[in-house]
């Protein structure tokens, strides 16, 4: 029953960061990690000058973690 759970968390945030690939055309790194982690952390910088939004989407799963990074144009 566990298992079950853990492999739906874990197909659940893949989905969701190739979700975000796709729909935000967002730039996809992979790196490896030391540790073993799972979770997902997101984050955003406003740039007033520039009027744009930097985004970084993250999902580590094990020894791998994907991030997305993509800008957005705010003045539109």
């Amino acid at each position: 029953m566990i298992l079950h759970i853990i492999t739906i968390v874990l197909l659940a945030m893949i989905g969701s960061a190739f979700l975000v690939y796709f729909k935000e055309d967002a730039q996809l790194t992979l790196s490896l990690n030391k540790g073993f982690m799972f979770g997902i952390s997101q984050s955003s910088n406003y740039f007033e000058d520039e009027k744009e939004t930097d985004y970084n989407y993250q999902v580590a799963l094990g020894v791998l973690i994907l991030t997305l990074t993509w800008t957005r144009n705010d003045a539109e």
